[in-house]
């Protein structure tokens, strides 16, 4: 059985309701293990620190106490999109403890080298796409 991304419905950069200036790209967030209490993107708050950070890029107080509402609110008014480049692992099994195991952790090691059958999130081709017209001068 695969492990899909967590929040499947939001890697997709073409359905935003808004235009962002800034792209935060990350790996993949598993739907499983249990422990795996994001409400959204970076929102395992216990050891990331990300809502704190993002903010105070922009001269802002940190939201890691505020709800996943709050932070997409956030994104929106500062114009920011996040996602992953991942969007399932085809040859992860919710039985196999060691896959659990890898997949509950926050580094991407295990996840470069105990899975061979990864799933790009296909807006990485539209951000690939992006990236090679405006560097050959054709306007997207």
């Amino acid at each position: 059985m695969a492990c899909n991304h967590k929040f499947q419905q939001d890697l997709n950069l073409q359905i935003l309701d808004h235009m962002p200036k800034t792209l935060i790209v990350g790996t993949f967030n598993p739907e499983w293990p249990e422990g795996n209490y994001a409400e959204w993107f970076y929102g395992r708050v216990d050891n990331n620190y990300f809502w704190d950070l993002l903010p105070r890029m922009f001269d802002d107080e940190g939201l890691r106490s505020q709800t996943h509402i709050q932070w997409k609110i956030y994104c929106r008014k500062k114009e920011v999109a996040l996602t992953d480049l991942l969007s399932v692992i085809l040859d992860a099994h919710p039985q196999n403890e060691e896959h659990r195991k890898i997949l509950g952790e926050y580094t991407d090691t295990g996840l470069a080298s105990k899975f061979g059958q990864q799933v790009a999130n296909p807006s990485g081709r539209l951000l690939r796409n992006i990236v090679c017209n405006k560097e050959s001068g054709v306007e997207s």
